[in-house]
């Protein structure tokens, strides 16, 4: 392997064996390290990385750690490029070697631009990040994007790594924005806030998030929505605190042909201001190739918003489900509650409680041009339900009328890997819809995600 490749000896200390397994077990003892490319990180952030793979006792732990610590260096996103190599001391013992790491720094400043849509509304987004600045790894980054109607958001983040020489990431946050969400429920939200948050750097074990939020929110609904409830409008204060955890092994984000994720994430809104919920999101995914040469996907998310102190839960703290990179078959904000009487494509109210889940085939095509380009196919069943509770009633003991009023949509379609994500191309056939109850379909669905 290439860790492997540049971290064996040139010159074995013992070369009684030609047997690779062998040579690994020679014992060594790294009594030297030599740092190159480092023009502004500090040399100390270096060797704490390194500290694991300096108490190694034989060739074989000296590969492991050095490989570990390439990586947890690559994942600080101030390098290029970060090489290990060891070799023999020539001062020391019979059993020294020194570490040499090769760094190529990236700049200092990144300024960036692109467009997305979101909510059926185009955006155009400018990021500025200006990084290690002070040699210690921190991050400064700046995100302003306007939408061609009323959308609007600004973020300015900071974060510094290995906080004190920790494991530690601090990162905190001042942002404010103005979501458009007229098209599919009638309202407009302004934020203001602040956010303060820990997180452990990811190791084997997954990656645990702990942070605070403080936001001032203003609702706004369109003048004679059926979605409105008085209660809702107007002016509302969240603080809350927030844990992640998410253990993620899949080789890619985007089309993933292998590999495992499990991400919970839990909020608590309450420590003073007027509104009081607990929030929790669990999503989970598995990947697993096959001899045949398709990969079998299996995805699902669930969601439950629990209100506390016996009030209703609001529109902006509420799940919308729907649309095809959630449950295919279904518009945008296309599946749960939605107004009586309002217009079908602007009434949703969204749910306090939800589910989805897709089992999905993925193939090469036969086409080496296709190939060529990534391209695969896929085959899929979808389901999913989303549903209100209201009134803070138990939102646990709604879960079997949820699962037993189950929606599914079956398909295929294309997967294009792109730059910034994945584009699909699906036609989706109803299985189980209830169209009188509000579910907006959508047979043919072109979609951008992120990430799968």
């Amino acid at each position: 392997s290439r860790a492997m490749a540049g971290i064996l000896p040139r010159e074995p200390p013992v070369p009684s064996e030609n047997d690779p397994i062998a040579l690994l077990r020679v014992p060594c003892k790294v009594t030297k390290v030599a740092v190159t490319g480092n023009r502004r990180t500090k040399r100390s952030l270096i060797e704490a990385e390194l500290a694991s793979s300096l108490r190694s006792k034989n060739h074989e732990e000296l590969a492991v750690e050095l490989a570990l610590a390439s990586q947890r260096l690559e994942e600080l996103d101030v390098f290029k490029r970060v090489a290990c190599e060891v070799d023999i001391d020539p001062d020391g013992e019979k059993d020294a070697v020194m570490v040499s790491v090769k760094l190529q720094e990236k700049g200092t400043h990144t300024l960036s631009t692109g467009t997305y849509m979101q909510g059926g509304e185009g955006n155009v987004e400018v990021s500025w990040t200006m990084r290690n600045i002070f040699g210690n790894a921190e991050k400064v980054q700046s995100n302003l994007s306007v939408g061609h109607k009323t959308s609007n958001s600004f973020r300015l983040e900071g974060s510094q790594p290995l906080y004190f020489g920790s494991s530690v990431k601090v990162n905190g946050s001042i942002f404010q924005s103005v979501a458009n969400l007229v098209k599919h429920s009638s309202f407009t939200e302004r934020q203001r806030g602040i956010s303060l948050g820990l997180a452990a750097i990811p190791d084997g074990d997954g990656e645990h998030e702990i942070s605070y939020e403080g936001a001032w929110r203003t609702v706004k609904f369109e003048k004679g929505s059926l979605v409105c409830d008085p209660s809702e409008g107007g002016d509302s204060f969240k603080s809350s605190i927030r844990h992640v955890f998410s253990h993620d092994t899949r080789d890619d984000t985007r089309i993933p042909s292998s590999g495992f994720l499990f991400r919970n994430t839990a909020e608590l809104a309450g420590f003073g201001g007027d509104v009081k919920f607990f929030k929790n999101v669990v999503d989970v995914q598995a990947h697993i190739p096959t001899d045949l040469g398709f990969v079998l996907s299996l995805v699902g998310s669930m969601g439950l918003l629990q209100s506390l102190g016996g009030s209703s839960s609001r529109i902006n703290d509420r799940f919308f489900v729907g649309g095809p990179l959630m449950v295919r078959g279904f518009r945008t904000k296309g599946l749960g509650p939605r107004a009586l009487g309002s217009s079908p494509s602007t009434g949703a109210k969204g749910g306090d409680a939800y589910f989805s889940a897709t089992g999905a085939i993925t193939f090469d095509l036969p086409s080496r041009l296709m190939q060529a380009l990534g391209v695969r196919g896929h085959v899929f069943c979808s389901s999913g339900n989303n549903i209100s509770v209201g009134g803070g009633r138990s939102v646990y003991k709604q879960i079997p009328s949820m699962i037993s009023g189950y929606r599914a949509v079956a398909g295929a379609g294309l997967i294009i890997p792109m730059q910034i994500g994945r584009l699909e191309l699906n036609y989706c056939r109803p299985l189980r819809t209830f169209p009188q109850l509000g579910d907006r379909l959508a047979r043919w669905q072109i979609a951008l995600g992120l990430e799968y």
